[in-house]
């Protein structure tokens, strides 16, 4: 009994394939009255087929004797290697692709002028175009009757699969873009040459934005509400198509904020499928020189032939308006129903394809920013992984400040270890540099939206009557609690709407908002973020949303204060409809009624008309402080507490007559106090009466504010005595 080989590698299965393909061409030779040609293949790639001389046939019938011979012996050895459990690389290619017999023998035509010059000089001398592959030789090879030709031409229509699914591709050079299709050069990718060869080739032209994830997190890595596990856990169930067909497949959102796991979930369901994890950056694929829709086909189809499951990271990008964007997307909703076999995107929200087709099955998972406990708990982890250790940080006050995902927090605990590192001796991060830290990545990429101001003033530095005051206090206790009370006790759950805090500042200028705002940060060791109106509101319909959006998401990974100035500007009162003008403008209003409703965070709103405000926004407030102008006894305050400590002062100068003979507020005694002390650093001196009461009639001047000479009191012979350039004394200033 004779015992019938098999194909112990791709490269073999090749070989004989290739042997085969020059029979048939040894046999166009003949027909055609060209002399036998034979390959050499001296310095040939491991792939090469083995050396066939071919003159010895002489006859076209001796060449057609052999290649039945040939033939036969192929399907033998391909028979035996299936009994071994073995599925051969091009007969993958095609059964995943659904080539036909003919496309199969196309793609072995281009295969070997890609693997010897040897096969194309051979393959030139039935072609009057070079060494180019060209359709219409292809045509002649696979239809040896003219009525055939039409269904060979077929093959490379832009529908069909060796095209649709870039097995071939279609060079771009210029005598093949004037030409016809006939015309038109072909080539197989390196990427598929390697795949049918057996040996690893990857994609390079997706190499910059897509790589490839042997998994190694399981579910246990991550920390997850209840809920996202349950869906985790019944994903990871699910029937995982790996037979490979064309006929369906499934698709998973998973969406939530940037680093709150999505990427971890990824790689641990492709740890319980045990599928490697194809990780595309959908930005970096926008930013590449290779255009979207190439790059969309390219990644399905490695999907395809590793096998592995595909997943775009931000894929948000793609559902923008700009002209890649929409490239990109219209690439990846066609692929999605021709290509996806397991397809997951990584999104800040909700979305599902428009399409519906019976094929797919749909999945989405939310990955929520994880509760107090679960900060906690993810605190823990992180300072125990990278050495730290969690020995006296206060971690009950880093959950309950910070709203951060488990990437942030990852992130800032690695962080703070470098600033520790600057220290040495101090054996690991402490609270302080884990603060810092967190402060460090807040509102990163908000350009003009926001500036930070780092808080300087302490609850002790603001002179306030003692009813605002004790307000401010409990400001900065709700926040401290805010953890405690929503989260540990419950009402989070028994109340909708966000579990935040927006709080309005009210009262004349001056009079200490922004300065409160400065403590309520400075007392939660978390930085104040000023919003310039001038650049959140825009003339463009959607870009002031757009612009709240970007500036509520920040502040809410950020752990940050948000400041309104002049809030009535951006919080006024809606308006009847006249025009699409109006429409708009409160369509604005109810969009940032919506967001501060949401908000987890504080929010600060400062305002000197409190009555333009629209009164949705003042029901929604948890506080209402106003600021009214400061009486005599909190004036001789602010004068006494408004000089550094390294400031030179006369002895001369009366914080009595100062408080009790100008009614100003503390923004123009701290005005005041500064022009004073540049008045006398320019002569030399210290601050004395005499620069401070100068600088006072400048500031009564600058508010419009008239005074006369026998306001100064006793002390009018000073404002007189060295009068200021341009100014003069006068009676009236």
């Amino acid at each position: 009994m004779i015992k019938i080989e098999h194909y112990a590698n791709d490269r073999q299965y090749i070989r004989d394939e290739l042997r085969r393909l020059e029979l048939r061409l040894q046999g166009h030779l003949l027909y055609g009255g060209i002399d036998g040609f034979a390959v050499s293949h001296a310095n040939g790639r491991p792939s090469d087929p083995a050396v066939v001389t071919s003159g010895g046939y002489g006859e076209p019938s001796g060449v057609e004797e052999a290649l039945i011979r040939l033939t036969a012996l192929i399907n033998q050895k391909k028979a035996e290697t299936a009994k071994r459990g073995v599925i051969l690389s091009l007969d993958r290619l095609a059964g995943v692709f659904g080539l036909t017999a003919l496309e199969k023998e196309a793609l072995l035509i281009c295969l070997a002028a890609d693997l010897s010059p040897e096969y194309r000089r051979m393959l030139a001398r039935l072609e009057t175009a070079g060494e180019r592959i060209t359709v219409g030789l292809l045509c002649r090879l696979l239809s040896p009757e003219e009525k055939d030709a039409q269904t060979v031409r077929h093959c490379f229509a832009a529908q069909a699969p060796l095209i649709r699914y870039r097995l071939l591709e279609f060079a771009d050079d210029r005598a093949s873009l004037r030409g016809s299709l006939m015309s038109r050069s072909v080539f197989v990718s390196e990427r598929v040459v390697g795949f049918i060869c057996g040996y690893e080739a990857a994609e390079g032209r997706t190499s910059g934005f897509a790589r490839i994830v042997t998994p190694t997190r399981t579910p246990d890595d991550l920390i997850l509400s209840e809920e996202a596990r349950r869906r985790l856990v019944s994903i990871a169930g699910l029937p995982s198509f790996v037979s490979g067909t064309l006929q369906g497949g499934l698709l998973f959102c998973l969406h939530g904020p940037a680093g709150a796991g999505k990427t971890v979930a990824a790689e641990a369901l492709c740890r319980q499928w045990d599928l490697p994890l194809l990780l595309v950056d959908t930005q970096g694929m926008l930013n590449a020189d290779i255009d979207p829709a190439t790059a969309v086909d390219l990644l399905f189809r490695e999907s395809l032939l590793l096998p592995a499951v595909v997943c775009f990271e931000y894929f948000d990008l793609l559902l923008g308006d700009e002209g890649k964007a929409v490239q990109g997307r219209i690439a990846f909703l066609n692929a999605l129903q021709e290509l996806s076999w397991l397809t997951v995107l990584e999104t800040g929200r909700s979305w599902r394809p428009e399409f519906s087709s019976q094929h797919h099955f749909f999945c989405s998972v939310e990955f929520p920013l994880p509760d107090c406990r679960q900060r906690e708990e993810l605190w823990r982890k992180f300072l125990a992984e990278s050495g730290a250790g969690g020995e006296g940080i206060d971690i009950p006050a880093l959950a309950g400040r910070f709203f951060f995902t488990p990437g942030r927090i990852r992130e800032a605990v690695y962080t703070a270890r470098s600033f520790a590192s600057m220290n040495p001796g101090t054996g690991g991060p402490s609270t302080e540099d884990l603060f810092l830290a967190c402060r460090s990545r807040a509102f990163e990429g908000l350009g003009g939206l926001a500036s930070r101001i780092s808080p300087r003033y302490a609850i002790s530095d603001i002179v306030l009557p003692a009813w605002q005051t004790e307000q401010v206090r409990d400001i900065v206790s709700r926040v401290k609690n805010q953890a405690t009370v929503y989260e540990r006790w419950g009402f989070g759950r028994k109340f909708s709407g966000g579990g935040g805090l927006k709080v309005l500042f009210t009262g004349p200028p001056g009079t200490g908002k922004t300065m409160a705002a400065e403590v309520v940060a400075y007392e939660l060791g978390i930085d104040l973020y000023k919003i310039n109106l001038a650049f959140i509101v825009s003339k463009y319909v959607g870009e002031t949303e757009k612009n709240l959006e970007q500036v509520f998401t920040s502040a809410q990974s950020g752990g940050a204060v948000l400041f309104f100035d002049e809030a009535d500007a951006l919080f006024g009162k809606r308006t009847e409809i006249k025009d699409s003008h109006d429409r708009y403008a409160n369509i604005e209003t109810g969009y940032l009624l919506q967001k501060m409703e949401e908000h987890e965070g504080l929010v600060i709103l400062a305002t000197n008309r409190q009555k333009n405000m629209d009164e949705a926004f003042t029901r929604r407030l948890h506080f209402i402080v106003e600021f009214p102008l400061p009486a005599e006894e909190h004036r001789y305050r602010i004068w006494k507490a408004i000089f550094p400590a390294g400031t030179p002062l006369e002895k001369d100068i009366d914080f009595g007559f100062l408080a009790g003979q100008f009614a100003v507020t503390g923004g123009s005694i701290r005005n005041i106090a500064l022009d004073g002390a540049f008045l006398a650093a320019r002569e030399g001196q210290a601050v004395g009466m005499k620069h401070l009461l100068q600088a006072v009639r400048r500031e009564l001047q600058k508010i419009g504010r008239t005074c006369k000479k026998d306001d100064f009191g006793v002390y009018s012979e000073l404002v007189d005595a060295k009068p200021e350039a341009g100014l003069g004394v006068q009676r009236v200033c």
